[in-house]
Formats: structure tokens, C-alpha cells, sequence
């Protein structure tokens, strides 16, 4: 994963400022700020959100989404409670801020708000699982000699993209800004 470049001007803990100024957690965010790197994380809230959903102590997997998976909207299985997978969305949409890496399968489990059944919940409980192994994982902000910010993007032209249907085929650029 590419490092994003920090736009601070200056570093204040390597000129012997104390640490007590430094922001340490704000609205569930715990930032670390040492010289020339600021780390983003959410541990805590992702350990409440563990104990909302009864599942602090199970076992970790490495993927966020099991290969193949693939829930639709008209699923045959059981309902469930609608409003406890909301809150479990909802919580997973603000852990997005720090954790890129879940943000796919955060956003595929949203269209299934609706219409929640035991399949869908099969896929959060092994998202949640994932969290579990990746508590402390976050965003890390760096600042270097090399002062190139890395981007993806993928473009959905008149070309690739038809109303009503899903582009065929997307065409993707990287480069660097300077």
C-alpha cells in the first residue's frame, strides 16, 4: 500500500515540543504523531463494535470477503433483525475512515440494508472476524524526501458505460503529483 504524503510544514516533536499539545484521539480516532509520521487508528472503536455485535472473541481470519461470495438481494434465507445490522453497517461505514482495506466489503454489505437476511450476516460476522485479527491496523502518514503523492483512478467514459448496465470495461491511470 503506497504511503500518502503528510502536508505538515513542520515537525514540532523533533524540535523538543512536548507531546501534551499533540492531538491523541478525537470522535473515536486515536492519532500517534511522531517526527515525520502521523498514524490514524480506531482500535477502540472497533473493539466496541466487536462487543456490540457479541464478537470479541472469535476467531480472526485474513481475508475481509471469503473468495466466491456472493449474496444477492433476493436471498431465500431467514430474515434478521434489520435494525441491529443497520447499527453493524453504520459502525463499519465510520471505521472505513482509517481502514481503506474493508472499505469494498463495507460498501457491498450496504446495498443489503434493506433486505437483510442470515446470509448477509454470514458476510459482516467475517468481516467482523477480519477486524478482529486487524485491530490495530490504520493509516499511516508519512513525510520524506520523496514528496510524490500515488494515485489510482478508474474513469467510466460515454464508451464503458451504458444506462441501466454495469461498464463493460474500465480503463485505469496512475501517475504522481508533485
Amino acid at each position: 500500500m503506497p504511503h500518502v504524503l503528510l502536508l505538515a510544514a513542520d515537525c514540532s516533536i523533533c524540535r523538543g515540543h512536548s507531546y501534551d499539545s499533540l492531538l491523541r484521539y478525537y470522535l473515536g480516532l486515536e492519532v500517534k504523531q511522531e517526527c515525520g509520521r502521523t498514524t490514524i487508528t480506531q482500535a477502540a472503536y472497533a473493539s466496541k463494535l466487536l462487543d456490540k455485535a457479541r464478537m470479541a472473541g472469535c476467531n480472526a481470519v485474513h481475508m475481509p470477503l471469503e473468495a466466491r461470495c456472493q449474496p444477492s438481494k433476493d436471498s431465500k434465507e431467514t430474515p434478521v433483525d434489520a435494525t441491529f445490522y443497520r447499527s453493524v453497517i453504520g459502525s463499519l461505514r465510520y471505521l472505513v475512515h482509517t481502514r481503506p482495506d474493508i472499505a469494498f466489503v463495507v460498501g457491498f454489505l450496504s446495498k443489503f440494508m434493506e433486505g437483510s437476511a442470515d446470509d448477509h450476516l454470514a458476510v459482516v460476522k467475517h468481516l467482523l472476524r477480519y477486524i478482529v485479527g486487524t485491530l490495530n491496523h490504520g493509516c499511516v502518514y508519512s513525510r520524506g524526501d520523496d514528496e510524490t503523492l500515488i494515485g489510482l483512478a478508474t474513469p467510466i467514459t460515454p464508451a464503458t458505460w451504458t444506462p441501466g448496465k454495469a461498464p463493460l470495461a474500465c480503463y485505469s491511470s496512475s501517475g504522481t503529483v508533485q
